[in-house]
């Protein structure tokens, strides 16, 4: 009799369309047990096909919305579950037909509103929630550091200064996944996990092997009664506003958690009441959740409130004054969910709402991005490029520079993202093609595709935005890197866009315990080291703190390891190219400008000075000081903006920037602005190990160099990455400490009576000791309290001794001149009028004034015009004669004239300057 009701049962009539609706309200759960070893990636099902050969998932995807499904690699798609199942067990499409009929209860062509009894379920059933959690295995870091793992018990990673509240859910008890809320609106997940020693933490990204649990608060919802009322939630707020007035509730997340795959297995045979925030996307996301849940549960309901305000929900309605009471009155008089009759076309509808509008005659298929020509429908479309997403349009502050965040997957699956200008599609768009080339995205090769691709993205619309800027550093409170943003403003998604965005020192290379261990614990008792580094740290203190841009120059002989110096501190911000992070001198004023402009609020480490052209040495002194390029024209005559930033640099070479200037050969001497904004240090530490004064165990100065050489190509970029992560969130509290340690640096190391320019430079030295001490507090840098402050005390003393004085720089160098134009000319050229055998070869075009005996020496009277046009040649001649006469090397008459009246034999009453004879003398300015 079994075989022949079976037979029965075959031969019945199958409606093909009754039973691919059905199947598409459940294909979440479907899918799962047909392809347990997949996973949900979006609102596509991922796996490996396992009707062939297939090493890895990634090219068999079911997209859950739709129903269809295809394999990239083979070509072979389909259009719903029964071409699916068909494929998948190698039988008709009539069997699977029947087979999934069955399974659902779809009979006479149409699904079953009695909701028969379910079928046993295949797949293992959901965790016990009572149970000892297992945690799944840590998830490798990649090459960036990323997902980030932090130790830590039960009470996960430490709280957050932006963070809101924490909702905790647990399996037995122990939490396995904290939902951080922060106070701009955003969330963000934390995942427990077991690291490979068997020690348990968190990392921010779902691991392989996670299992969805539900979240809730007090008992158990799923303990109760079997026919009970269990409210499915929005999200974990309702879900403990229900817990509160006693009524089973629970919730796998808000509308942006999605829904995880097997979530509906929890609801296995009982009545669930979903509860729909009042807007657009509550109620879509509700619609969902009914249809996920209907073919497991006995009963679905769906409750609105319609009498919140838009975009509230049940937490407002109970708010409002209802009770619990009142909540079972309302679930009582919702009618039964049933799937509506054209759900599929009305999910669609309203997916597409806020979709990307893409130009007529283009789509994307499995292929990529297709065109077909709207004007010969014969023929075929053809591929313009692979799969990527558009993002966002992207538009700078003012409303200008447009242009489309991007994102892709290259042929080894890393991830891109890149800020196309729209700028660089004017003309034939090779350049944006160039860019997009380089990160792996494929574009067809032929002329046709190349003009519809760019054609496309001319034309193509998203309703997201984001802003761009064309510079590193900080914008408002967010940090800018040209792959990052920290502290980014929620409101407006922040981003660099520029046509070089792509080419950048900025990576990342190792972990920043391997940094620690590798670079920067050598540069403890090493003051040459520990400054550099520290001026790494200081770049971001520069901006928010209004404190001075400028340099500090590494100076000394060939092979005492001041390029070492640079690639160490460079090791902060980024590498991975020949030389690190570091650039050279090379380079004109001109093109240093677009240099600094890509290290704005970073670090810029300059090598060798010897390359830079003397003619643009003194001008690029300034620029790189004052964060400031070039005013330029436009065509039509009216000024472009120019190029501002802020920036720390380091500098190396054998020669001083005075030396430098001076190779001009047109007896250009260097300013003292500019003295003060690129300081030299003695790259030789006086120690006789060059720039090293510990070598930690190493035979010399030489091997502990070729160690920090090859770490920092082995460990770069992190650090900077950790210090802003820390300094970002708090910049409005660290500016206060960031003053306190300058002004505690001055008061310690400043002479008193120091001139302002030596103020200047210490203020300088002691924000460079504040990025390091700010380092050391946030754990970046293994050094201990005060190291970075006594280093940067040991440098700035050692400039301070070179530089010969705490007077203004001017004042010496006015001494200077004066006391080397006397010792040149004093005899050739300065008349001994006072003398019987007085030298008749000089002639009257050539004097520069007279000169009488005293003693051993010449006291010298110089003529007004020889002081002002020869003597103190492109010095401020009244001010180089203020100061001979304020430390009495000037001897007057008359406190209003510094030249006074002197009769000269045979000359008659001049008005000279009268140096006396000990002006020449050694030291005599000191």
């Amino acid at each position: 009799m079994g075989a022949v009701n079976q037979a029965f049962e075959h031969s019945g009539r199958i409606d093909f369309a009754a039973v691919s609706h059905a199947a598409q309200s459940a294909l979440a759960s479907l899918v799962h047990d047909w392809l347990p070893d997949g996973k949900r990636e979006g609102s596509e099902w991922v796996d490996r096909n396992p009707t062939r050969c297939d090493t890895r998932p990634g090219s068999f995807k079911i997209n859950l919305s739709t129903g269809v499904w295809s394999d990239f690699a083979t070509g072979e798609a389909g259009g719903d579950a029964i071409d699916l199942l068909a494929y998948l067990k190698g039988i008709s499409k009539l069997d699977a037909a029947r087979a999934i009929a069955h399974r659902l209860g779809v009979t006479g062509g149409t699904a079953s509103t009695s909701h028969p009894a379910k079928q046993p379920n295949p797949t293992p059933p959901p965790i016990d929630l009572n149970a000892a959690p297992t945690f799944p295995p840590r998830t490798p870091s990649d090459q960036d550091g990323k997902p980030r793992f932090v130790v830590a018990g039960d009470e996960g990673p430490r709280i957050r200064d932006d963070e809101k509240r924490r909702h905790v859910y647990r399996v037995g008890g122990v939490p396995v996944r904290i939902k951080i809320m922060r106070k701009d609106g955003n969330a963000m997940n934390v995942y427990r996990v077991m690291d490979t020693d068997g020690a348990t933490g968190w990392q921010y990204r779902k691991p392989e092997g996670y299992a969805a649990v539900p979240y809730f608060t007090g008992r158990n919802p799923f303990e109760g009664e079997q026919d009970q009322f269990i409210h499915w939630l929005e999200g974990e707020k309702d879900t403990e506003t229900l817990a509160r007035i006693g009524l089973p509730a629970f919730t796998f997340g808000g509308c942006g958690d999605g829904l995880p795959a097997g979530c509906e297995k929890y609801l296995t045979g009982r009545n669930v009441v979903i509860l729909a925030d009042n807007d657009d996307e509550g109620r879509n996301h509700a619609d969902k959740k009914a249809a996920l849940a209907f073919s497991v549960v006995a009963s679905v309901r769906l409750v609105h409130f319609d009498d919140v305000p838009k975009k509230g929900d049940v937490s407002d309605w109970i708010e409002a004054g209802h009770t619990a009471d009142d909540l079972r009155a309302r679930v009582d008089a919702t009618l039964l969910w049933t799937p509506p009759a054209d759900e599929t076309g009305s999910d669609t509808k309203e997916e597409d709402a806020g979709a990307t509008v893409l130009p007529y005659g283009y789509k994307f298929t499995e292929r990529g991005l297709m065109w077909l020509n709207p004007d010969s429908d014969e023929k075929p479309p053809i591929q313009i490029a692979g799969h990527f997403d558009i993002l966002a349009e992207t538009r700078d502050g003012e409303g200008g520079s447009w242009g489309l965040l991007l994102h892709w997957k290259d042929h080894d699956g890393r991830e891109h993202r890149y800020a196309l200008p729209r700028a660089m599609l004017a003309g034939d768009g090779s350049e944006a093609r160039r860019a997009l080339l380089d990160g792996g995205m494929f574009i067809a090769p032929s002329a046709g595709a190349r003009t519809q691709f760019n054609s496309f993205l001319l034309q193509v619309r998203s309703p997201n935005r984001a802003r761009a800027t064309q510079r590193v550093g900080w914008h408002g409170n967010s940090f800018v890197l040209p792959d990052d943003c920290f502290g980014a403003d929620q409101r407006d998604m922040l981003l660099l866009q520029s046509a070089t965005a792509h080419e950048h020192s900025f990576r990342q290379k190792g972990t920043l315990q391997d940094w620690q261990d590798q670079v920067a614990r050598y540069a403890i008792g090493n003051s040459r080291l520990v400054v550099a580094l520290s001026a790494a740290f200081a770049g971001p203190l520069i901006g928010p703190c209004s404190a001075e841009g400028g340099g500090l120059h590494f100076r000394g002989a060939s092979s005492t390891g001041k390029s070492t110096a640079l690639l160490v501190a460079g090791s902060v911000w980024g590498g991975g190219e020949v030389t690190g992070f570091v650039r050279s001198w090379r380079a004109t004023a001109n093109g240093l400008e677009g240099v600094a402009l890509g290290h704005s609020d970073t670090l810029l480490c300059l090598d060798e000075l010897s390359q830079l052209a003397a003619k643009d040495a003194g001008e690029a002194a300034y620029m790189l000081g004052n964060g400031s390029g070039k005013s330029r024209s436009s065509r039509d005559g009216s000024a472009r903006r120019a190029a501002k930033w802020r920036v720390m640099f380091l500098s190396s070479g054998e020669i001083s920037l005075a030396d430098k200037v001076a190779e001009d050969g047109r007896g250009r001497r260097l300013a003292a602005g500019q003295q003060v904004r690129i300081v030299d240090i003695p790259a030789d530490a006086g120690a006789g190990m060059g720039l090293f004064e510990n070598l930690h165990g190493f035979d010399s100065a030489e091997a502990l160099s070729r160690h920090l050489r090859g770490a920092t190509m082995q460990n770069y970029g992190v650090a900077a990455r950790e210090y802003l992560a820390a300094v970002v969130s708090n910049i409005d509290v660290l500016r206060k400490q960031v003053t306190d340690l300058v002004r505690a640096f001055c008061e310690q190391f400043v002479p008193a009576g120091a001139d302002g320019q030596v103020e200047r430079v210490a203020q300088r030295f002691g924000l460079v000791a504040a990025g390091g001490e700010i380092a050391v507090r946030c754990g970046v840098v293994p050094w201990q309290r005060g190291e970075a402050t006594l280093a940067a005390g040991r440098c700035f003393e050692d400039w301070l001794a070179v530089r010969g004085g705490i007077e203004p720089a001017e004042a010496r160098e006015g001494i200077d001149q004066v006391r080397s134009f006397l010792l040149a000319n004093g005899m050739a050229r300065f008349i001994p009028a006072w003398e019987d055998d007085q030298d008749k070869r000089i002639q009257p075009r050539d004097v520069a004034g007279y000169r009488q005996k005293v003693g051993d020496g010449w006291d010298y009277f110089i003529t007004t015009t020889a002081w002002k046009e020869e003597v103190c040649r492109a010095l401020d001649a009244r001010r180089v004669a203020a100061i001979l006469d304020q430390k009495g090397m000037l001897v007057t008459d008359n406190p209003r004239h510094r030249a006074k009246v002197v009769r000269v034999p045979g000359h008659g009453c001049l008005r000279l300057y009268h140096l006396p004879a000990r002006f020449l003398e050694a030291d005599c300015d000191a």
